[in-house]
């Protein structure tokens, strides 16, 4: 009977003595002071002249993250850093260091994302198919630097075979879309884009926004060029019906006219690949995601290894234009078919 008692006596206090523990700081913090830093997302596409980058440093808060990115000096680097962009031949031979400068001018649409102010790096240079790049990070005050782990190839060049021509057949039969390799690829997108032109019952006219087709991905592990990849759709009437997902039929229109059919293919380069696939979501059971970076840091003074994160890689867009439906099948699918017959699309000006 005493042992029992002893017990409850026990079980009664314990709470009361956490509480008490937990009551003698109300400004408990579970965040502690760390050495912020650098987060690295850059893509070079070498048939750009201009390479952007977005450097910003890590944050710890207690409160909502979206009060403190309105103080720049919290996520920002500004012009703390210096930044280069370091070209190197096959032999691995630096050829040039391509200061990159700041910039606000961000070219993306405006959202929750670009305001406020973004500070990215830009540097103008025509880049060389052929050789290596890398992302050079200094900090004069902290004597860090970050960088690429290894200098990185950009893309090489993908051919569209398949759909061939300049108009396009799009019927109820099965279709192949069939692309040539570039080098140093391992993953592929392939997006078809249907533009349009809207007459109005007012005599003006409208261009609305594309309508987009996700016709699917490849994941190439070889990286190898010159190699046959195709994607192959059951049926062509999927394409009519995106259109009519995408478009409300509106009394306001009098006509709608195809102004041309844009094939895709997006190209990443090994680490974007990489990146990408690590950032996939999760489908076992197992939730633990794994992290790539191919980006290091340490301190040019001790030699000490810090942390820093993100990616520096290489990206590639090729395109093919088909300038209208193919005549038989294809444009009286669109202008009477049971998917958008009802949109008031003609060949009539």
């Amino acid at each position: 009977m005493v042992l029992f008692e002893r017990r409850k006596f026990g079980l009664f206090v314990l709470p009361l003595l956490l509480f008490g523990l937990c009551a003698c700081k109300r400004d408990f913090s579970i965040n502690s002071d760390s050495e912020a830093f650098p987060v690295v997302y850059g893509l070079l596409n070498v048939w750009e002249d201009e390479h952007y980058v977005k450097i910003f440093k890590s944050f710890v808060t207690e409160g909502n993250a979206y009060d403190v990115v309105n103080d720049i000096d919290k996520y920002s680097y500004i012009d703390s850093i210096v930044v280069y962009l370091n070209e190197y031949d096959e032999n691995t031979i630096l050829k040039r260091k391509i200061l990159m400068d700041t910039t606000t001018a961000i070219p993306k649409d405006s959202g929750v994302f670009l305001s406020p102010t973004q500070i990215l790096y830009v540097a103008k240079a025509v880049l060389n198919r052929d050789y290596l790049y890398e992302i050079e990070i200094i900090n004069p005050y902290t004597k860090n630097i970050a960088r690429t782990k290894v200098p990185i190839e950009v893309v090489g060049t993908v051919s569209i075979t398949r759909p061939s021509g300049y108009v396009l057949s799009m019927t109820d039969r099965g279709m192949d879309f069939e692309f040539s390799t570039g080098k140093n690829i391992t993953m592929y997108q392939l997006l078809l884009k249907f533009y349009y032109t809207e007459e109005l019952s007012d005599s003006t006219n409208r261009q609305p926004a594309p309508i987009v087709w996700d016709i699917g991905s490849i994941v190439d592990p070889s990286a190898a060029a010159g190699m046959t990849k195709k994607i192959s759709i059951s049926s062509g009437s999927i394409f009519f019906q995106k259109i009519a997902e995408n478009i409300r039929d509106n009394d306001n229109v009098w006509l709608r006219h195809t102004d041309s059919i844009v094939l895709e293919v997006y190209s990443a380069g090994r680490d974007w690949g990489l990146y990408i696939q690590s950032n996939l979501p999760t489908t076992g059971i197992n939730q633990d995601r794994l992290h790539y970076t191919n980006i290091i840091a340490y301190n040019t003074e001790t030699g000490e290894e810090k942390y820093a994160m993100g990616i520096f890689s290489s990206r590639g867009r090729t395109t093919r234009t088909y300038d209208d439906l193919a005549l038989n099948g294809s444009r009286d699918s669109l202008f009477h078919g049971r998917y958008t017959g009802h949109l008031r699309f003609s060949d009539e000006y």
